[in-house]
């Protein structure tokens, strides 16, 4: 399959973290599908990064500052870089966006002829926080969203999960949608086998009392081997404590991203013991997309519906201990209401991605010499108040550690 007249740009305003799986995991895999479906497919990352065959290094680090800027001279340099190949549609997207970067991305547009932007407000979780008051939408946001319905042909805003999407969209029509969140890897038809005698389990932690482990593990089936991965527990001094029970595994290497995939599919079933959220879970789809059953707390809307609805799932009460002991011994798992190979492997996002893209009309906008002033002239003020706030920022902060020492 061939899509010569669109090209993907992905913006990656984070360090590489290349031994360990991260967000970096499945933004390669978007770029390794798009590769096989021969579809032109860019990552623009930070200049000053690990090497990689995948980002074109680009940002100056000035977008990593408490009060990021772009300089006008780097802001022109990466407009060049999104016109080096050519294509009729260009779809630059953000994952991990802000109203920062839907500011510069979108000024760096006015600049691009055919571009469209996606960008995803993250985290949900922050963002709940931010935009509300008591529940309600705050006036300012409200006029905000209103106003960027207005250039709804060019710029797509979303949030990673539909409940956050919900929550935003009920006090307006603002065409708001879902981020499609994807895995990083491609399906695997069901491989489960619920007869076995023992299982082996990964067990996931997020925000979740250490101190309650103890309890899971003296009632959990002893003949059961417990895998607890090295990332939560390798700063505290639990691996130790947790170390005399006989079917629990700490995990001290670091899984390696090629290695990855192999971690995950050793697994029989995975609990998840994470504190009820707003946010997407990358763990959860990566487990639901190889066919690994998986228990994940009923309070969280959007796991759970998720896992109901493709993945072999128990879900189980987050506020009561006996319900997660249950998970801890041979939990009965449901099978998918939906049998069909799920929407967010990395190749059906790319085609949502692209579908985002074919859909809008750019037949009508209109690149005048004015925008381009006014994006210049945005850009040289915002900067300008940028470095003297980070100036000022870093001065008071070295001065208040002084006067503490």
């Amino acid at each position: 399959m061939k899509h010569k007249n669109i090209g993907l740009i992905g913006i990656a305003p984070w360090r590489l973290v290349l031994k360990e799986p991260r967000h970096n995991t499945w933004h390669m895999s978007l770029i390794h599908t798009s590769q096989r479906m021969e579809l032109s497919h860019r990552y623009f990352g930070l200049k000053h990064n690990f090497e990689s065959d995948w980002i074109f290094k680009v940002f100056e680090d000035g977008v990593l500052r408490k009060f990021p800027y772009i300089s006008l001279i780097n802001f022109f340099r990466i407009i060049k870089a999104f016109k080096s190949e050519k294509t009729e549609k260009q779809i630059v997207y953000i994952f991990e966006g802000s109203f920062f970067w839907l500011l510069y991305i979108k000024l760096m547009c006015f600049f691009v002829p055919n571009s469209i932007l996606v960008c995803n407000l993250f985290p949900s979780s922050g963002y709940a926080t931010k935009l509300f008051r008591r529940d309600k939408l705050k006036i300012g946001y409200f006029v905000l969203f209103k106003f960027l319905k207005l250039m709804r042909n060019s710029i797509v805003i979303t949030f990673d999960t539909q409940l956050m999407v919900d929550k935003v969209n009920k006090f307006g029509d603002f065409n708001i949608v879902r981020f499609p969140v994807p895995s990083s890897f491609d399906y695997r038809t069901s491989v489960y086998d619920s007869n076995k005698s023992h299982f082996r389990v990964l067990v996931n932690i997020r925000a979740f009392d250490y101190q309650q482990i103890h309890i899971l593990m003296q009632n959990s089936c002893k003949m059961c081997t417990f895998v607890f991965p090295r990332g939560p527990l390798k700063t505290t001094p639990l691996r130790k404590e947790f170390g005399r029970y006989p079917n629990a595994y700490f995990d001290e290497e670091v899984i390696g991203v090629d290695q990855y995939q192999n971690y995950i599919d050793a697994h029989d079933y995975m609990i998840f013991l994470y504190k009820p959220s707003i946010d997407a879970s990358g763990r959860i789809l990566d487990c639901i997309t190889r066919s690994i059953p998986l228990c994940v707390p009923m309070q969280a809307t959007e796991w759970s519906l998720i896992s109901k609805t493709y993945g072999h799932s128990c879900l189980y009460d987050y506020h009561s201990m006996d319900s997660i002991i249950k998970v801890f011994n041979h939990p009965n798992f449901l099978e998918a209401e939906n049998q069909d190979e799920p929407p967010f492997t990395p190749k059906n996002v790319v085609l949502e991605l692209n579908r985002m893209g074919l859909e809008k009309d750019l037949s009508q906008l209109k690149f005048l010499t004015s925008k381009k002033v006014l994006a210049i002239v945005i850009v040289i003020i915002h900067s300008t108040f940028a470095i003297i706030l980070s100036l000022f920022y870093s001065g008071f902060f070295r001065l208040s550690k002084k006067l503490n020492n």
